[in-house]
C-alpha cells in the first residue's frame, strides 16, 4: 500500500457495507386491484436492520414503482428474506410457492406471465413467505383452505342477539346459566367466563 493511503486510513475505522434482502407485500386501494397483492423484494442496507429500516426499504422500492404513476399504495407486510437455516431468498421463491399451491398471477392490463400481482389475501401471502423460510415448496392444505373462509356481516338482529348473550355470560346471570344447564346438562367452561 502506498504511504498516502496508509496515512489516510491510520485514523479512520473502515466499516464493511452490509445489506439484507427484504420481501414485502403491498396493495393498491382501488377497484382495479381489489383482491390482489404484489409480492416483491428490496434491499436494506444496515448492519442490524430494525423493523423501521425494513419497512423503509420496502416503501422506497414500492415508491420507485408507483410514484411516477401517482398511485397510492398500502404496505401490508415486510420482513427480512432469510430462511430458518440462514439462507437468503427472493420474491421469486415466494412466487414459486404460490404457483405450486394453485394461486395464479393476475395482471390487470396485460397478459404478463411474470406479473408479481397475485389474487390472494394477506394471510396466504404471509404463509407463502413462511413456507419459503421453512424450505417448503408449497402451502399445506390447511393453509390453502384457510383462505376460503370469507367473513360475512351479521344482520342487525343477529348482532343484537350476540351482544345480549355476551352480556348475559359476562354478568353470570343465573337464569342464563340455569337454561344452559338444563339444555346441555352442565355448565361449560365457556359459560363460566
Amino acid at each position: 500500500m502506498s504511504r498516502g493511503i496508509n496515512e489516510l486510513n491510520s485514523g479512520n475505522e473502515i466499516l464493511e457495507t452490509f445489506s439484507y434482502g427484504v420481501v414485502y407485500v403491498y396493495s393498491i386501494p382501488s377497484d382495479t386491484h381489489k383482491g390482489r397483492l404484489k409480492i416483491g423484494s428490496a434491499t436494506v442496507r444496515a448492519i442490524k436492520p430494525t423493523p423501521d429500516d425494513i419497512s423503509q426499504a420496502a416503501r422506497e422500492r414500492i415508491q420507485q414503482q408507483t410514484i411516477t404513476a401517482d398511485v397510492p399504495f398500502i404496505l401490508e407486510h415486510a420482513e427480512l428474506a432469510v430462511t430458518n437455516d440462514g439462507n437468503y431468498f427472493s420474491d421469486h421463491h415466494v412466487h414459486h410457492v404460490l404457483k405450486r399451491s394453485g394461486y395464479v398471477r393476475r395482471s390487470e392490463n396485460s397478459k404478463n406471465g411474470h406479473s408479481e400481482w397475485f389474487e390472494l389475501n394477506l394471510d396466504i401471502a404471509k404463509s407463502a413467505i413462511q413456507a419459503v423460510k421453512e424450505n417448503r415448496s408449497a402451502l399445506s392444505t390447511n393453509e390453502r383452505n384457510a383462505s376460503y373462509i370469507s367473513p360475512f356481516e351479521f344482520r342487525p338482529n343477529q348482532l343484537a342477539a350476540i351482544e345480549k348473550t355476551t352480556r348475559a355470560i359476562r354478568s353470570k346471570r343465573k337464569r342464563f346459566l340455569w337454561n344452559a344447564k338444563m339444555r346441555f346438562g352442565k355448565t361449560s367452561a365457556a359459560m363460566q367466563v
